[in-house]
């Protein structure tokens, strides 16, 4: 079970790090960002 979870978080952080390029490639605010792709600011900077 330990295997799967791993897995499971680095798919997140993946994620979440293409999230993170595609921002700050915008040019836009991360709130603005945030808000455009339902994304709650919170959620973008505790992951």
């Amino acid at each position: 079970m330990g295997e799967l979870r791993e897995l499971n978080q680095q798919n997140k952080l993946a994620v979440w790090g293409e999230r993170v390029a595609e921002c700050r490639a915008s040019g836009q605010s991360v709130l603005s960002w945030c808000k455009e792709h339902g994304i709650c600011s919170q959620t973008y900077y505790k992951s």
